[in-house]
């Protein structure tokens, strides 16, 4: 399933561990499953935070979420 997040949300979803993404009469949970090597979102500048003093920030742009939907 593929789900257009903004990049806020996409940040805060990895702060927190998992986002919830509710489209007409469908809610679907995806949690953090690990880092990537690929850039999704520049955490730092989206949470408006200095990357020198807060280096977990790149962390927050690479991470990656999987689909946790109980069939």
């Amino acid at each position: 399933m593929t789900v257009n997040l903004s990049p806020k949300d996409w940040c805060l979803g990895a702060i927190e561990g998992a986002i919830q993404v509710v489209a007409e009469d469908n809610r679907s949970t995806f949690s953090y499953a690990g880092i990537g090597s690929r850039v999704q979102v520049e955490g730092a500048a989206v949470l408006k935070i200095d990357p020198k003093a807060n280096p977990w920030t790149d962390y927050v742009g690479r991470c990656f979420y999987v689909d946790t939907r109980i069939p």
